[in-house]
């Protein structure tokens, strides 16, 4: 008997499942599912060995989840809901009403029908199927379906992310006393195919970043970024615990419970746009390795534009939006440096981005440097090959500092244009 339940308690009188075939026109009580699956009925009898259950509870609702989800063709069975007092006047009542049905006998057997589950509910991108977690477990220890859709939680569990949220767990569960603590939420898909809920509690090991992560020793510069940002700030060689062979990988620690995740970095790919922004090759290719990149003018859903640093994250399973502390972190953090060469050979001053920081001056390339405010347009014309307005024409490459054309390079530029101007024909003399 793989699936029998508890019975009830003193004084609380619980609901029992009757099912019909029609086909037999016979009326039985549902016992169980055994471990193939299969359905297992008894004589609806008082007293009689069935399952009883709280119809108002998960149990009940996943149950009835799985029972049609596990015979689709239902057209020849029918369940029905009834006190387990009156299971043998129910069971009669309904057997009578399908030999001979009455108006009477029909909505008396409405009333007990359980309808046919809205399978909608299983949406697309879910990971999990809801109907096959035991929430009435996860209710003991304080965390119910309301709860995680009132702190918009659900379809983030489901689709297979931990929760943004912590919620307060304690109860006795397997035998032992969960003490009042804070956690955050995830699921995983054991072997059997049980979807399993993971607590997960605050690491309040000090020296967890100090040691070897799946073969990886994290450097002061790694442990900083993990401290500082969240995020490793590169790409990280470990030994997959499944396989065993090097995967390079996103590394991330969680800002609250600060535990350590990783997300493969030869799986991810970079969007093309961000917030009605395309994200260029060079943005692309920070982000791959790992690093944070401040993008300008994005588009947010209020219809306002802002700059934000992103950066991928091993938790959220792909970009995030850096908190203000993580940015802080960055700015105060960064090195700076000056004399870098663009595309056309001008110098210009930046700060080293992150994941090329600790690097000696001499060794900092071009592309390991953001420029400074006031060399963005020098290196956008120069590196870039990008023009705007004031910058379209000109065939000279800016200087540092410098945003658009000086009046000599105006008054050069005005006569190169006039220069290259077709010159009208007066046509032939006749």
């Amino acid at each position: 008997m793989a699936n029998r339940m508890t019975p009830p308690a003193e004084g609380q009188e619980k609901d029992v499942l009757l099912v019909l075939d029609k086909q037999q026109g016979k009326v039985s009580a549902v016992k169980g599912i055994d471990k193939e699956g299969n359905l297992q009925t008894v004589p609806p009898t008082h007293g009689g060995e069935f399952m009883q259950v709280d119809k108002n509870s998960d149990v009940f609702s996943n149950f009835i989840s799985n029972f049609f989800r596990k015979f689709q063709d239902t057209s020849g069975l029918e369940l029905f809901s009834v006190k387990a007092s009156q299971v043998e006047q129910d069971a009669k009542a309904i057997e009578d009403n399908h030999r001979n049905p009455t108006p009477e006998g029909g909505k008396r057997a409405e009333m007990l029908r359980v309808p046919k589950p809205d399978f909608h509910e299983f949406k697309q991108g879910y990971r999990f199927d809801p109907a096959k977690i035991d929430w009435e477990n996860l209710k003991k220890v304080g965390i119910t379906t309301d709860t995680l859709k009132n702190t918009r939680d659900f379809d983030r569990v489901l689709r297979g992310y931990k929760s943004r949220n912590t919620y307060t767990v304690s109860g006795t569960v397997g035998g032992f006393y969960l003490k009042p603590t804070d956690v955050k939420l995830s699921f995983y898909q054991a072997k059997d195919g049980t979807v399993v809920p993971k607590l997960h509690g605050v690491q309040m090991d000090e020296k967890l970043l100090q040691r070897p992560y799946n073969g990886h020793e994290f450097t002061k510069q790694e442990q900083g970024n993990l401290q500082g940002t969240g995020n490793l700030g590169g790409i990280a060689e470990i030994k997959d615990p499944k396989s065993g062979e090097q995967i390079p990988v996103f590394v991330s620690r969680d800002r609250y419970t600060h535990e350590l995740e990783y997300m493969r970095a030869d799986k991810w790919k970079c969007p093309d746009t961000i917030c009605n922004v395309k994200v260029s090759p060079e943005q692309k290719a920070a982000f791959e390795a790992g690093q944070a990149v401040k993008m300008e003018n994005l588009q947010f859903r209020d219809g306002t534009r802002r700059s934000a640093y992103l950066q991928v994250s091993a938790v959220e399973r792909g970009l995030e939006f850096l908190p203000r502390a993580a940015v802080q972190f960055l700015q105060q953090g960064q090195q700076q440096v000056a004399g870098i060469k663009d595309g056309k050979g001008v110098e210009f001053n930046g700060h080293v981005q992150p994941g090329a920081q600790g690097k000696s001056p001499d060794k900092v390339q071009p592309k390991d440097v953001t420029p400074a405010a006031e060399s963005r347009t020098q290196v956008a014309v120069n590196s870039e090959g990008k023009t705007n307005e004031a910058t379209k024409q000109g065939k000279e490459p800016l200087k540092q500092g410098q945003d658009k054309p000086t009046a000599k390079q105006k008054e050069k530029q005005d006569k190169s244009l006039k220069a290259d101007k077709p010159k009208k024909s007066k046509g032939m003399k006749m």
